[in-house]
């Protein structure tokens, strides 16, 4: 159920690293599917931990959110103990990630390892083995959601990057208020990241059936074809039933065939309603 205007001025989100990160680069000027895309690159970075140092990197070390390297410093193009601190600071270093990804266009993902310019609702791929983005995309799409409907975090919440808490990772509630094209992209891109449908985890069981992420995915798309047919049939009948004022041999197809549609719009609302359990990706 989407949020109304007149429900954010009571409703705030659980604080998490993820929604702190995403307030943060919401206010850099990452917009919608672009800030998705940075919220779960700052996870894959540094796991929504805003005072993370790789000093083992080149040119003095990667620093903060977005792990920002060193030879980004123009002053010398190697970290230096001014710089980092500055860099460090976490609204800072999303306001350095807009400048440098090519703000919402994402034209330059490059220094993350990832492909440039992904339209909208497509992951970008990982240019390196093993730097897919996919692990963190539920809970970057959740934290883009809230900070996008519910307003980001006050500006000194995200300053104290000391008492940023750990991110414990989408709900199964919040992954399902996605919207669905979102919640698609991420179950193609953990399809990708987890070697095609036999490396997926376990999404929902019904009849006693439990169904992996691309296996739903799938079994949706044939209820849905089915319905359709169904709701074909279902016009035919109609037609000719009414035709013959509901008597003839077709009479019993528009029973079955509104069964079958029932069926497939059932299916249909295991996804669109929430009902739904997906797992983390």
């Amino acid at each position: 159920m989407a949020v109304t205007s007149a429900q954010t001025a009571t409703v705030k989100p659980a604080t998490s690293g993820a929604y702190l990160a995403a307030s943060a680069l919401y206010n850099a000027g990452f917009r919608g599917w672009a800030l998705i895309i940075m919220t779960a690159i700052a996870g894959r970075e540094s796991n929504w931990v805003p005072t993370r140092v790789n000093s083992t990197d080149p040119a003095g070390g990667s620093y903060g959110l977005l792990q920002i390297n060193g030879s980004h410093n123009p002053d010398g193009g190697v970290a230096t103990p001014s710089w980092a601190s500055q860099i460090l600071q976490p609204q800072q270093n999303a306001d350095y990630a807009f400048s440098l990804a090519g703000g919402n266009s994402l034209s330059n993902l490059g220094p993350w390892a990832l492909s440039s310019s992904p339209q909208s609702g497509v992951v970008p791929s990982p240019t390196v083995s093993g730097y897919s983005i996919a692990p963190y995309l539920a809970q970057a799409a959740v934290a883009a959601q809230q900070v996008t409907l519910l307003k980001p975090a006050p500006a000194s919440q995200i300053a104290n990057s000391s008492s940023w808490p750990g991110t414990a990772g989408a709900t199964a509630a919040e992954e399902a208020s996605l919207p669905a094209d979102v919640q698609s992209a991420i179950l193609d891109a953990s399809q990708v990241a987890g070697g095609g449908c036999s490396g997926q985890p376990n999404i929902f069981s019904a009849l006693g059936v439990t169904f992996t992420r691309c296996e739903a995915k799938g079994l949706l798309g044939g209820l849905a074809i089915g319905g359709g047919g169904a709701l074909m049939i279902t016009g035919l009948a109609l037609i000719i039933v009414a035709a013959g004022k509901g008597k003839g041999p077709l009479a019993p197809v528009v029973q079955s065939a509104q069964g079958v549609a029932s069926v497939a719009g059932w299916a249909k609302g295991l996804f669109s309603s929430g009902a739904a359990t997906p797992a983390v990706p």
